[in-house]
């Protein structure tokens, strides 16, 4: 089977040591669900059409226990091509106990409050297909995420705002 939490949160650590702090922050709940050999799926929507040997789906809305995904696509039977392009959302309270954990995540937090990360778009032959998240995506925001957090930091040690300032002040 396939679990496709497993498959997001494992895509989320190829920031170094992050696969640990992922696992200790799940809870009792998405431990269970991670652990799973499948996705259970609560709600599909799907808008489709086929028109001249083409399948197009304009909208995919999938609602799963662990996330929901939100895409379009589109398939030709003839050629046997699939294009695909899709984005999925953690659940709050999961984004939330995750990016606690791991603040180096908060980057990825949507205006929902939501960890989103973009699918890598695919445009290829059906047997080739691969969906996997958009690491550039996830790579970009986490190095800028850090970027302005070490910025910050030496802003405030510039500034002798920062920690071993005030308690050299101190003594």
């Amino acid at each position: 089977g396939i679990n496709a939490l497993r498959i997001f949160l494992n895509s989320l650590s190829i920031v170094p040591e992050l696969q640990d702090k992922i696992e200790r922050s799940l809870s009792d709940k998405y431990k269970v669900i991670a652990q799973g050999e499948n996705t259970r799926f609560n709600n599909i929507e799907l808008d489709v059409t086929v028109q001249n040997g083409q399948l197009n789906l304009t909208k995919a809305q999938v609602l799963a226990d662990s996330f929901y995904l939100e895409g379009s696509g589109a398939y030709d039977f003839w050629e046997e091509r699939v294009k695909v392009q899709a984005g999925v959302s953690l659940p709050k309270d999961l984004s939330f106990s995750l990016v606690e954990a791991i603040p180096e995540l908060s980057p990825l937090l949507n205006q929902n409050e939501e960890i989103f990360l973009p699918m890598a778009p695919y445009d290829g032959h059906i047997k080739e297909i691969v969906i996997l998240p958009d690491i550039a995506y996830l790579t970009k925001k986490i190095v800028i995420g850090r970027g302005k957090q070490e910025l910050e930091n030496l802003i405030d040690k510039a500034l002798g705002n920062d920690e071993s300032s005030q308690q050299n002040q101190g003594q």
